[in-house]
């Protein structure tokens, strides 16, 4: 496999590690409808998930930096990244309707995890990319294209085949036969290179600094013209005690003598 195609396929792989476990659509879609929520009132929103594997699932998104934060008592809120699954979500559910891998009626959710249980092997990539080039492969070929042994190879064509994104021709009882995309496994492709997309670290938008330059001072300083006759008058002095915050016992002005003091 060439470099691009190894990263496409590490990206891709990464992307669906991060969003296919069970529940983790089900958290991101709830928080898209609500907003940020509290963990109990998200659990509300999730009765059929068990409060400890909801409490696991959002430690485990908030590692993956799809929420914020998934402390007890605080609200749980998508982060930017977590919040960008709307387009990906959107394109799984496409692409399940359109070629039936869920029958009807399901919610958006479990379609969009139905979905991704469909693309969750971490050969995928390399796999559809080879057959989308070479249809007829067989698995020996497919085997030594994408670097696996026979064992390996075999038993993700067999996963894909079950999955409906491949499907095995003029085999017979002793020998394997031609592999092919499915229309499924054809549509695929551009969906991975989507997640591998989504995956993939934004560049932080950086704020246009404007250059600091000195003041530099156009007029000149007036000047005050000297008098040969002009009488300086010196500054008022300073109070005493300007504030009583300021006035300290040993800085008040002693009694003058013979002056009766009260105790």
């Amino acid at each position: 496999m060439s470099p691009q195609t190894t990263k496409q396929a590490t990206d891709a792989g990464q992307g669906i590690g991060k969003i296919a476990p069970r529940w983790t659509t089900w958290v991101v879609q709830t928080l898209e409808q609500h907003g940020p929520l509290r963990p109990g009132a998200l659990a509300k929103h999730l009765p059929f998930v068990s409060n400890s594997i909801l409490a696991k699932r959002l430690t485990r998104m908030a590692a993956d930096g799809l929420i914020e934060s998934a402390a007890p008592r605080k609200p749980v809120a998508l982060t930017p990244l977590g919040a960008s699954l709307r387009d990906v979500h959107s394109a799984l559910g496409d692409w399940s309707r359109q070629h039936d891998l869920l029958d009807p009626p399901a919610p958006e959710a479990e379609r969009v995890e139905d979905a991704l249980h469909h693309l969750a092997y971490k050969h995928l990539t390399p796999f559809l990319n080879h057959l989308a080039s070479n249809p007829g492969a067989t698995i020996t070929q497919l085997a030594h294209a994408t670097d696996l042994t026979y064992v390996s190879a075999q038993y993700g064509v067999d996963r894909l085949c079950a999955s409906g994104v491949l499907v095995e021709e003029n085999g017979g009882p002793h020998a394997r036969g031609n592999l092919f995309l499915t229309r499924a496994g054809v549509d695929a492709v551009g969906l991975l290179d989507q997640i591998a997309s989504w995956n993939q670290p934004k560049p932080l938008a950086r704020m246009a600094v404007t250059p600091r330059h000195p003041l530099l001072r156009t007029t000149p300083v007036p000047t005050t013209p000297h008098r040969a006759d002009a009488v300086r008058v010196p500054p008022p002095a300073a109070p005493e005690f300007s504030h009583l915050e300021h006035v300290t016992p040993w800085s008040l002005p002693r009694p003058p003598a013979g002056a009766s003091v009260r105790r």
